[in-house]
């Protein structure tokens, strides 16, 4: 399924995922590793789950 981090445009797949609960789902956790410009180093990223709609989850920036 498509994933989409919330104020970035930033895209990516991520497969199901078994939850703790007995669900499947996207992850609740997912750490991405980002270059913003190719003159700066990568940056990681640690997302968490807040929303699905229409086969698409949604992550935001966890905060720190």
């Amino acid at each position: 399924m498509r994933a989409e981090v919330l104020g970035l445009s930033a895209r990516f797949d991520v497969q199901p995922a078994l939850r703790s609960d007995g669900t499947t789902g996207p992850p609740l956790h997912v750490s991405l590793t980002l270059r913003p410009c190719w003159r700066k180093p990568p940056e990681k990223l640690d997302l968490e789950f807040v929303a699905e709609e229409q086969n698409v989850a949604y992550y935001a920036v966890e905060a720190s």
